[in-house]
């Protein structure tokens, strides 16, 4: 069974839906609730949110940029696009945090 894919604020949720079935164990309200969130249970996958993507995305290159010290070339084609993440940002007026504020 693949895992569902939800949002931080839902795994959140879901989390604590867990600590509240675990202490209801027993009754028949929990039952039901443990059947109905079975694929919860199974595990699921959180979304990153679109910041969190392109910080992701940024120090990924950020770190391959300083894998490649020795090789110039490789080294200014990952600053140019590091350059082209940050100015793309500025351009929609969009900061997220440790990529460029």
């Amino acid at each position: 069974m693949d895992k569902v894919k939800v949002s931080q604020e839902e795994a959140k949720a879901f989390e604590t839906l867990k600590q509240v079935i675990a202490k209801r164990k027993g009754s028949d309200e929990a039952s039901q609730l443990v059947l109905g969130f079975a694929e919860l249970t199974a595990g699921y996958d959180v979304e990153l949110s679109p910041e969190e993507m392109v910080r992701q995305m940024f120090f990924k290159y950020l770190q391959l940029r300083e894998e490649n010290y020795q090789d110039m070339v490789l080294y200014h084609k990952y600053d140019g696009v590091l350059d082209g993440m940050k100015h793309v940002l500025l351009l929609y007026d969009i900061k997220i945090e440790g990529v460029n504020y």
